[in-house]
């Protein structure tokens, strides 16, 4: 498979994680990855850092309400599931 088939995708669910993912994108930005950079986010975070993942990531997913820690479990369960 191409390289353009595959992506790093991480959540952020407020400012806090948001700049821990600001700190993932930068890094795998300096190893040069080909894969595309996926930020998933809820409405718990500032528009100042959206603003700054959008500079780092190609794609900032602002779809998501905001997430249980419940509901996070069974997503994660379900994505799991899906790559077996």
């Amino acid at each position: 498979m191409e390289n353009g088939n595959f992506a790093f995708v991480t959540l952020a669910t407020d400012d806090f994680y948001g700049s821990g993912a600001l700190v993932l994108g930068h890094s795998l930005k300096l190893v040069q990855t080909k894969a595309k950079l996926v930020v998933l986010i809820t409405t718990g975070i500032s528009a100042r850092v959206v603003d700054k993942l959008r500079k780092v990531f190609d794609l900032v997913e602002e779809k998501l309400k905001n997430w249980t820690p419940t509901m996070i479990k069974i997503w994660q369960f379900y994505s799991v599931q899906s790559l077996e």
